[in-house]
């Protein structure tokens, strides 16, 4: 019997979201002036080794990529928005390559992991940059890869390119020097390196996520990112749901604009600390439906938790709504 390994982990970055494909592997949302990313990233695990080493491998790599992307000062826009980013990973069954996740995991960026010196490519590791018109990264990291190999790669993730080059001797040559002795993550993957703001403001520029001006967005708590849909027949309001110790319930609203009546169904697992009013519906042509949500946070212990509800509708189209929940006091 196949085993599955999934792992969760939050940290602080900054993604892209591509409006115009409503299935992007990498997902930004907002609340308010927070501006809020999920990224959807599947492991392969193909052999003995890297199998069995996996939860630590994973663990190593996240600690890294936590470290070296968390940066207090990434801040977007005049109005200083911080940005979080929600990583959400998940190992592919024993012995699938990431063929399998192409099939059955097309949100997820997907990577090989082998128990190898290196790659075939003759890497460590390696991602391919995403693109408007690539949005999934697939690489292969071999066990040899390090955190901040790894976090060199999300940063491709990101639709970032290497700061580097060779010479006539094949020698690395630094096309981003930095003062002081800490370079950054793009230029090089090993020795003491950061992430940069510059990153950061590439990554929403690449984005298309439409931000709105500062005077509609400092300390407005309706100011939300304008996300386009392929579809203009179902509209979900708002784009993500955002709990805590004092807000433990929100309503999501779904939009019926077609012409048709549409039936829909949640059809994601969901945790224990996730209660919805209801998970199957149907609505009317020009109608709408409005669900409840309830976090249960005596179900969680503190920290930051992560979960999406993927909704199915009769015109087979599917929609995914983040959930966050940040507990810091305890019951």
């Amino acid at each position: 019997m196949k085993k599955n390994l999934i792992f969760f982990s939050i940290f602080f970055i900054c993604v892209i979201f591509y409006p115009n494909f409503i299935q992007a592997k990498t997902l930004v949302v907002s609340d308010g002036c927070d501006i809020k990313i999920t990224v959807y990233l599947a492991f392969s695990f193909l052999d003995d080794i890297s199998w069995e080493r996996a939860q630590q491998l994973a663990g190593v790599w996240t600690n890294d990529i936590l470290k070296i992307w968390n940066q207090p000062s990434f801040n977007y826009g005049e109005c200083g928005c911080p940005v979080r980013l929600s990583l959400i990973t998940k190992s592919l069954p024993k012995g699938e390559d990431c063929s399998y996740a192409k099939k059955y995991l097309p949100n997820y960026h997907c990577i090989d992991v082998v128990n190898l010196p290196i790659n075939k490519r003759g890497n460590i590791a390696d991602s391919t940059i995403i693109s408007a018109q690539n949005l999934n990264s697939y690489g292969e990291w071999t066990t040899q890869t390090t955190g901040i190999n790894a976090a060199h790669e999300i940063g491709h993730m990101l639709g970032l390119e290497g700061e580097y080059r060779r010479d006539n001797n094949g020698n690395w040559v630094n096309k981003n020097i930095q003062t002081g002795f800490t370079q950054s993550i793009m230029a090089k993957a090993w020795g003491d390196v950061t992430s940069l703001l510059e990153h950061i403001d590439r990554a929403i520029q690449l984005s298309g996520a439409e931000y709105p001006m500062p005077e509609n967005c400092c300390g407005d708590s309706e100011c939300k990112l304008s996300i386009k849909s392929t579809s203009t027949l179902i509209s979900i309001f708002p784009s993500s749901l955002t709990f805590n110790d004092n807000v433990l319930q929100k309503p999501f609203v779904i939009n019926n604009n077609g012409e048709d009546i549409l039936s829909w169904e949640v059809t994601s697992d969901f945790p224990e600390w996730l209660e919805l009013s209801s998970t199957t519906g149907t609505i009317l042509p020009g109608e709408k439906a409005k669900i409840l949500v309830e976090a249960k946070k005596e179900e969680v212990l503190l920290g930051d938790y992560t979960n999406e509800l993927v909704l199915k509708f009769s015109n087979e189209e599917e929609m995914r709504l983040p959930v966050f929940i940040v507990v810091e006091v305890s019951i």
